[in-house]
């Protein structure tokens, strides 16, 4: 529907849509292993899913920027269908039926109507509805400052209240479901809190990310073996893991303004990728062994809802401060009506004379340093988010 719509209203519900339905099977993927493997075998799985995972962050730009720069953009969508129609036969098939009790004897076998009925008394529709009003509102707010409105401005300030109320009302809800109801399955369980720089090309920036793309499965695969093969407790790995992202992104911020670009910077990015691999397998691996085996799949679809809203969070506070960057330093050599346009659309450098493009790409140059630098404090907190999983006996695998 996104690829044969031609109306960009309706494209972004069509795309509202996708995203669901691929929340839905990121965390239904993982929780669907969970139930087919023996706890002995979490982080051999863990690591095949987060290689695929890692793998689609290497093929996903290259191929899109290859499309971009040959055909149409509706192919990115028609290439989804194949696979995603091969992957719906083959869970057909090959799924065990009456999954996940094929292993129980059966008892009273519940209608269509009754099944439906249970599962719309235990969904916790409330605690769903707050936490998608406080990241939507909250993302918006980040998205739309320094651009369509200022930083003070009322439409700003409102958004982030509403957000911030809001997040409280969730919290509060979900403890509240979790502590006291007997029906209800909370979306959060209180318990699981425990865990531009020159002329290129689509596909020639894509290129150049592939560091950064293709060190990230090898550092998928490799933490668990060493967690599970020399009995190191996950948490040291997510620690080192946070740590060398610090690094990386610090050395990143450091590299000199010009309008070429560093060999070193792809040694960095190898460094930041290794990183971030590890974290990805690692902080699915330590969720089962943290939260009740019946909270699985709602801690799954928790780990999926707020690795989305960081992910959305994180480049809307890097927009926002590098467009506030951006607008500051170009507007000292440009008019406001060629700045706007310059955010709007990279292209329009070329309009410019060769000196102000020369001055405009320098001006990106640092607004990406700063970017590094924002990425960097984000990896500070990360490693300040791991020292909250702390405990006296730590998790082996």
């Amino acid at each position: 529907m996104t690829n044969t719509s031609s109306y960009s209203k309706l494209q972004i519900v069509f795309r509202a849509l996708q995203g669901i339905g691929w929340a839905g099977n990121y965390a239904l993927c993982v929780a669907i292993t969970l139930e087919l493997v023996p706890p002995g075998k979490y982080a051999k799985y863990a690591s095949l899913m987060s290689i695929i995972y890692a793998f689609s962050l290497l093929l996903g730009p290259v191929i899109g920027g290859t499309i971009s720069e040959n055909s149409t953009w509706r192919w990115i969508f028609l290439l989804n269908v194949p696979p995603a129609a091969l992957a719906g036969v083959v869970l057909v098939v090959a799924l065990p039926n009456g999954f996940p009790y094929h292993n129980e004897q059966r008892g009273e076998v519940l209608s269509l109507r009754e099944s439906l009925r249970q599962t719309v008394r235990e969904a916790d529709f409330l605690g769903s509805s707050m936490l998608l009003v406080a990241t939507t509102l909250f993302v918006t707010a980040l998205e739309e400052a320094n651009q369509e409105f200022q930083w003070r401005s009322a439409f700003t300030i409102v958004l982030f209240i509403i957000s911030g109320l809001t997040w409280i009302l969730f919290l509060a809800w979900e403890r509240r479901v979790t502590l006291y109801s007997k029906y209800v399955e909370p979306v959060f369980p209180w318990s699981s809190n425990a865990i531009c720089l020159g002329a290129l090309s689509p596909l020639q920036a894509a290129v150049r990310f592939i560091p950064f793309t293709l060190i990230v499965p090898f550092g998928s695969m490799i933490a668990p073996a060493i967690g599970k093969i020399l009995k190191v407790p996950l948490l040291y790995l997510v620690l080192l893991a946070s740590v060398i992202q610090v690094i990386s992104y610090v050395l990143l911020g450091t590299l000199s303004v010009s309008l070429s670009i560093s060999a070193s910077q792809y040694g960095y990015q190898i460094l930041a990728g290794f990183g971030c691999g590890i974290n990805i397998t690692l902080l699915i691996l330590i969720v089962p062994f943290t939260v009740e085996q019946r909270d699985n799949a709602v801690a799954m679809g928790a780990v999926a809802q707020f690795r989305v809203m960081g992910g959305c969070s994180g480049i809307a506070i890097v927009t926002a401060v590098a467009n506030g960057y951006l607008q500051s330093h170009l507007s000292q050599f440009l008019v406001l009506d060629e700045v706007d346009a310059i955010l709007q659309s990279a292209e329009m450098l070329s309009t410019l004379s060769s000196a102000e493009q020369r001055l405009a790409r320098g001006v990106f140059s640092a607004s990406y340093n700063l970017r590094m630098k924002i990425l960097a404090g984000f990896a500070g907190r990360e490693v300040l988010a791991s020292l909250l999983m702390w405990q006296k006996s730590q998790l082996k695998v």
